[in-house]
């Protein structure tokens, strides 16, 4: 079984790709064009990373997709030892063999009882 869920664009996110789409057009309107082509990278690579992000559970392992310029990682469901969901629905946090990695699904409920389905611990990491 594989499930899909989209990250939440986070208020910083959003606030950080305002600000940089501000200094860009200030930058273009004073005609400063490689100093903007410096500041459109990191914009581009935010708005990709907004648009593109996505958490795939499959049966053996967890993908973590940051969009197309940040890369992949891939958690096996073995290394996953506790999920659990952060308090207002704010995320999901799940310790990965000591450390602690926190996701922000679109649905943290949904996302949080899928994990623990697929790793074959319902229960555990339970609020």
């Amino acid at each position: 079984m594989r499930r899909v869920f989209h990250a939440k664009a986070g208020r910083g996110k959003l606030a950080v790709i305002a600000v940089l789409a501000a200094v860009l057009v200030y930058l273009m309107w004073v005609k400063l064009a490689v100093l903007a082509v410096l500041v459109l990278i990191p914009l581009l690579c935010l708005i990709d990373n907004v648009i593109n992000s996505e958490y795939v559970i499959d049966r053996d392992a967890l993908t973590v997709r940051r969009g197309r310029f940040l890369g992949i990682r891939t958690i096996a469901l073995t290394e996953i030892g506790e999920v659990r969901c952060r308090a207002g629905g704010q995320g999901v946090e799940m310790v990965c063999g000591g450390s602690v990695m926190a996701v922000t699904p679109e649905n943290a409920e949904s996302f949080a009882k899928a994990l623990r389905d697929a790793i074959g611990a319902g229960g555990k990491g339970e609020e």
